[in-house]
């Protein structure tokens, strides 16, 4: 039985979809990534996304009370703060291989302190000075990318919005083609 509003119209309140209940205030895929995104707002998601959290806990690595608590947030900041521009521009992809890449180079910096904190000799050559500056150029060029993310989404949205169709119709005069073209 299928409940009708007042009047015999359309159901009232929710209704089912496809077994789901469906109300509103929820968006379905399309709808949600059918939106343009703004570069700007994209370049302050990762570069506030990184640079507050980092000012925020840095000054607290180095001192006595809970530098454990600060090193994981400096630590997130620099591998999840750079790709929330790109996940705002629906490009979860792009986002989480920076994560992957960022974690790689965090992994080969730990590896090199490890390696140089546990040697009795210290050695100018191995390598730390290098990966640290691989890593703050990895985090860089994600902040810096993070408006791209945007474009490609937005081109991807003005490509679906764009269609042209041609039909066959048929009228009173006959048969004829439709074209149908939208923006």
């Amino acid at each position: 039985m299928v409940r009708r509003g007042p009047g015999g119209g359309e159901p009232s309140g929710p209704s089912r979809i496809r077994g789901t209940r469906r109300t509103g205030t929820h968006k379905s895929h399309e709808e949600r990534v059918s939106v343009i995104k703004s570069e700007r707002t994209a370049f302050l998601w990762s570069f506030l996304g990184t640079a507050v959290p980092v000012a925020v806990s840095a000054p607290f690595v180095w001192t006595a009370e809970a530098p454990e608590a600060a090193a994981v947030i400096l630590a997130g900041a620099l591998v999840i703060g750079p790709s929330l521009g790109h996940f705002y521009a629906d490009r979860s992809g792009r986002a989480l291989t920076g994560i992957g890449i960022r974690l790689l180079a965090g992994a080969g910096i730990a590896t090199v302190g490890l390696i140089a904190a546990s040697s009795e000799e210290p050695s100018a050559g191995d390598g730390g000075t290098g990966l640290l500056v691989a890593g703050a150029a990895l985090v860089a060029w994600d902040i810096i990318a993070a408006p791209h993310s945007a474009r490609v989404h937005n081109e991807r949205v003005r490509q679906r919005r764009t269609a042209v169709g041609i039909t066959p119709s048929i009228g009173a005069s006959g048969l004829g083609l439709c074209a149908r073209a939208s923006f």
